[in-house]
Parts: C-alpha cells; structure tokens; sequence
C-alpha cells in the first residue's frame, strides 16, 4: 500500500512538470511605467530592481527553481498577487489618487520590514534592504506622492 502511494504521488509530481504557465514578461511601454513620473534616480531604479519589480512589475526574473512544478505555480501566484496590488510597469496609468496612496502604502510596507517579503529575501539574499536603502525608497515614495499630489492640483 505505501509502495503504491509513492508511486502515485512521483507519478503526479512528473505530470505536474508537465503544466508550463505563461512567464511574467512583456514589452514595457514607454510612458506607463513609475519611471516616466521622473522621481526615480538611478540609486532608487537599482534597489527596485534588486529588490522589488520581480513581482512588482511584468517582467520578473525567474530562478532555476521556477521550471519545478508546484514551485512555478507558488511563485506565478506570489508574482501574480504582487503585481495586483502595485505594477511599476503601469504605475502612470494609474489616476492620481491611487498612485500616492500606492506611494503611502510603499513607504508604510518598507517601514514596517514587510517589503520585501520574507520569503523572497530568503529566497534572494540579495533583496535584502539597508537601512540606506530603505530610507532611500521611502523618502522616494513620499517625493513621488508630493509630485503626484502638486500635478493633479495644477491647471
């Protein structure tokens, strides 16, 4: 009985490989992106990068460990779900609004330690943020908010 049950389960861990989901890349469309607002400075652009826009935009990196299925799965839905609360990628396409309450929300999860997520710094020890860094990204987000703030009261 317990042969035939690991059997089965390496049986369905082998058919599993066989579910590819579509990957998180796009072409970036010029003008849509948190770039295009021109508060991001190269130092803030390489801590995104390092730490922020594999889920948080269309266009992520993926580890080795990505083709391994259920992991690709666990990982789509991480990407999946980051994107749906905030996607740097169509950041301007945002109203005003909600682009600087995301910017409240950025600088208030990065205070807090809870961006980036644990798992991902476990997973990416790179991603770990300074303090210099965090400091950088929210002084970026509150600038980001105040620009956004001054544009939508400007005739």
């Amino acid at each position: 009985m317990l042969k035939k049950t690991a059997i089965g389960i390496v049986v369905l861990l082998l058919l599993l490989q066989l579910v590819r989901p579509q990957q998180n890349q796009a072409v970036v469309i010029k003008g849509t992106t948190v770039q295009s607002l021109g508060t991001t400075t190269p130092q803030v652009q390489a801590v995104l990068e390092k730490a922020c826009t594999d889920c948080h935009s269309n266009n992520t990196k993926y580890p080795w460990y990505h083709r391994i299925q259920p992991v690709a799965g666990w990982l789509d839905a991480h990407v999946d779900d980051g994107k749906r609360h905030l996607n740097f990628d169509i950041y301007a396409t945002y109203s005003a609004q909600k682009a600087a309450h995301k910017m409240d929300e950025v600088a208030a999860q990065i205070e807090s330690g809870e961006m980036p997520l644990k798992s991902y710094v476990w997973l990416h020890p790179q991603a770990k943020l300074s303090a210099t860094e965090k400091q950088l990204l929210i002084d970026w987000a509150h600038r980001t908010k105040a620009a956004l703030q001054q544009q939508a009261h400007t005739p």
